[in-house]
């Protein structure tokens, strides 16, 4: 059973035009023929199908885009959508409903989101021709989009929860395939808790974990027999200048589940750079990408390694952390704050009480619960 995973999708500026002008043998190429080669082929819808104009309130930028997308993407061959990720309730419960109204009118099955948590966490399940059963699972971090109960949304990252899941969908199917959407945006690594999770999630019984999130290619590692990509990348997802940067990077991951061995092969792109949509990289120009691919997975095994790059990583954005957390929305202090020229406002005290809320599980819980509160009172 041949199964192909691809990352983020957002059609946005000139990308838009080009998918809904062009057919997708032309947009894709080499590559179309092998999405049409495998049994099952999964795209992560990463904007709500939706006309709606009301967006949630929430941080950071809300997407959508035009519902012909789910017909583009059943032509491109492709037969699931995974919804769990931290934009498919940027238009609310409207924008869910119709996206899911949009994906059945094409006969493009989902998984991931539902009307309600339970039907979030309901696998889908692919049956081959040999008889043999894959059970998708859909998981992502708890932004703006998961449900915890009986509402709609996303199922989100719970480690009980999920291992559960895990376990109930491994009696429904002879292999379990679960893809999650979390991790640090553009960071080229996961933290090494978030490996751990990953990790965990294999010794509660799934076959093999594909991520994405970051918009960038992260690293691989076969962790107890089985495959785990920390991120894939963005599939087709295009942002402002035409330069080629890490957003424009992805991999296509082609899983096969078979009795004896579950194996994995991986494809590297180009996606949004300059007038192309998509381009299949080869030969020269596709090993280059590689060695570097191969030089994150080294890193991956190394603790120590890990965890001195994820500090790194954390001292670069410690600017937009602590200035954001600070007790104002005054751009001027911002700015000065920024430039170390004005001190902060949290004495050492508040820091210490801050730090305690948010590493406290019984502390985090009360202090989560108390602004949802205050925000769905006003």
């Amino acid at each position: 059973m041949k199964v192909l995973v691809v990352g983020d999708f957002y059609p946005n500026l000139k990308l838009k035009n080009q998918l809904l002008t062009q057919k997708p043998k032309e947009v894709f190429s080499k590559f179309y023929s092998i999405i049409q080669d495998v049994d099952l082929a999964i795209v992560n819808l990463e904007a709500p199908l939706t006309s709606h104009e009301k967006a949630k309130s929430k941080t950071g930028p809300a997407l959508k885009a035009d519902k012909a997308f789910g017909a583009f993407l059943k032509k491109s061959g492709f037969g699931l959508t995974t919804l769990a990720n931290n934009h498919i309730m940027d238009y609310g419960e409207k924008g869910l409903k119709d996206t899911i109204q949009a994906l059945e009118e094409t006969e493009l099955a989902f998984v991931g989101a539902g009307k309600s948590i339970k039907e979030a966490l309901q696998p889908f399940i692919h049956t081959s021709n040999e008889g043999k059963t894959l059970a998708i699972l859909n998981f992502a971090e708890n932004e703006w989009s998961t449900s915890k109960g009986d509402y709609p949304g996303a199922a989100g990252f719970d480690t009980v929860s999920n291992f559960y899941s895990i376990q109930e969908a491994k009696k429904k199917a002879d292999f379990v395939l679960l893809i999650t959407h979390g991790g640090h945006e553009n960071y080229h690594l996961p933290s090494k808790s978030f490996r751990d999770l990953l990790r965990f999630y294999v010794d509660a019984g799934a076959d093999a974990i594909l991520n994405h999130h970051p918009h960038c290619i992260s690293g691989i590692e076969r962790y107890k027999g089985k495959p785990i990509y920390y991120s894939i990348g963005n599939f087709l997802f295009d942002k402002k200048g035409s330069e080629l940067t890490y957003w424009n990077k992805g991999l296509a991951v082609q899983i096969d589940f078979s009795e004896d061995r579950i194996t994995s092969n991986h494809h590297i792109f180009y996606q949004s750079v300059n007038n192309n949509a998509f381009e299949l990289l080869e030969g020269e120009d596709a090993n280059k990408e590689l060695d570097q691919l191969d030089k994150l997975s080294m890193i991956i095994q190394n603790d120590k390694e890990l965890e001195s790059e994820f500090q790194y990583w954390t001292s670069k954005s410690q600017k937009y952390y602590s200035i954001n957390i600070e007790p104002h929305a005054n751009r001027v202090i911002q700015a000065l704050q920024n430039r170390n020229l004005f001190p902060s406002l949290w004495s050492k005290r508040k820091k210490l009480f801050l730090l305690n809320m948010l590493r406290c599980e019984s502390h985090r819980e009360m202090l989560i619960q108390q602004l949802e509160n205050e925000i769905s009172n006003s």
